[in-house]
């Protein structure tokens, strides 16, 4: 198994078996864990229509993330989990001190497939010079 594959598992759901997601939040080749959470829980509240996602770390494809995993495993900002919304705080949550909201020290950037008739969307927390492309299309606009 690849090295994003285990760093990166619990992020995505092993049950969905679905087609491929037109959905896909890539993020760059070094982030770390609890990066790509706050980037995945951020792109899903971002987005509420949004139930499935699909998650590349560089160029390695991890899985597909879906809305009703992330919440019930409690990743943070989710909503779910031991110790969330009840007044207590689960395990390793210390002593509470950080307040939980959606993370301030990156953007969702949204891209979309330039033909008219495609619902792809590619998400990212970084823009450099591989821009994402369309597997059918090509090139891919960004969206405001």
């Amino acid at each position: 198994m690849a090295r994003h594959h285990r760093l990166f598992a619990l992020l995505v759901d092993p049950a969905d078996a679905g087609a491929p997601p037109l959905a896909c939040l890539g993020l760059p080749g070094d982030v770390s864990l609890s990066q790509a959470a706050a980037a995945l829980t951020a792109a899903l509240d971002e987005t509420p229509a949004l139930e499935r996602l699909g998650l590349r770390i560089g160029d390695e494809t991890v899985g597909v993330a879906t809305r009703a995993h992330v919440t019930a495993h409690g990743l943070p900002g989710t909503g779910g989990g031991p110790g969330e919304d009840n007044g207590t705080r689960g395990p390793g949550a210390g002593d509470g001190a950080t307040l939980p909201s959606t993370p301030t020290d990156f953007e969702i950037i949204r891209f979309r497939c330039a033909d008219a008739g495609c619902d792809r969307v590619e998400l990212r927390i970084h823009v450099d010079d591989d821009l994402p492309a369309c597997p059918e299309h090509g090139s891919m606009e960004r969206m405001p």
